[in-house]
């Protein structure tokens, strides 16, 4: 029986007394409904009276700081004057280490142009030709132009 479910009404009568009746009856017990099975209950959790407290915890933000904003001056010279030279100099050592490649490769060879450049690191085509220009500013490398391509040979 679902305990959820409307139940009718069931009329209860009283017994008639009159106003000369000496005796004094009791009511009669009211009719009770069978208790549902154990496994045919359903408990609820009680409701909360107030919300549950959340304690803060110490590294965030305070309630009535601004919301963050990307390009605004104080972020842009947080991300300048701390995260900018540990990712410059990661870009440095990275394209350093390049370019010791691409001198390796050089001697090794005797000649490297872009193609070979590009195949030895997996860059674009674009990014072989700047390491090229840049060895060749520096003075370790000296240009020849082909017919077709140009290539770099090892200064010395």
């Amino acid at each position: 029986m679902d305990p959820d479910a409307p139940q009718p009404d069931v009329p209860v009568t009283l017994p008639e007394t009159s106003d000369t009746d000496a005796s004094v009856t009791a009511p009669p017990e009211p009719v009770q409904q069978p208790a549902p099975a154990a496994e045919d209950t359903v408990t609820t959790p009680e409701p909360l009276d107030e919300a549950p407290v959340i304690a803060p915890t110490p590294d965030s933000a305070p309630a009535n700081a601004p919301p963050f904003d990307p390009h605004s001056a104080d972020e842009i010279s947080f991300l300048k004057n701390v995260l900018g030279p540990k990712s410059a100099a990661s870009l440095h050592a990275r394209t350093a280490s390049r370019l010791e490649r691409i001198m390796e490769l050089a001697k090794e060879k005797g000649t490297v142009d872009r193609t070979a450049v590009r195949l030895l690191l997996r860059v674009s085509a674009t990014t072989a030709s700047s390491y090229l220009t840049t060895l060749y500013s520096s003075g370790r490398l000296t240009r020849h132009h082909t017919q077709h391509d140009t290539v770099y040979k090892v200064v010395g």
